[in-house]
């Protein structure tokens, strides 16, 4: 959480304090999300092209076993990179900023 007397430093000299518990508070049903998941994910592999690209855009709790789907899917080759949103810095486009287009 930013904090004017937080102990962490991140973008642009922002201080940060670390609020403890809150990973206790996640209350997500695993096997629900994916049951929804997983099917998405194979008929995006079915229906890319060899030139296609997915990107999903997942929270951090998932983003890592979904890349082991796509991985058993596509390829672990296949994989491009990893796109990290900055919450507090990296929204604002410069000039120096790739720009992301949209299918």
């Amino acid at each position: 959480m930013r904090s004017a007397t937080g102990s962490r430093v991140g973008f642009k000299g922002q201080t940060y304090e670390t609020v403890k518990g809150i990973a206790f508070g996640y209350n997500d049903d695993f096997g629900d999300y994916w049951e929804f998941l997983e099917p998405r994910v194979e008929q995006a592999w079915r229906l890319l092209t060899d030139d296609g690209t997915l990107c999903p855009h997942l929270d951090y709790w998932e983003v890592h076993y979904a890349k082991v789907v796509r991985d058993a899917l596509f390829g672990r080759e296949s994989f491009l990179n990893e796109i990290i949103w900055a919450y507090d810095y990296g929204t604002r486009a410069n000039k120096n900023s790739p720009s992301v287009g949209s299918a």
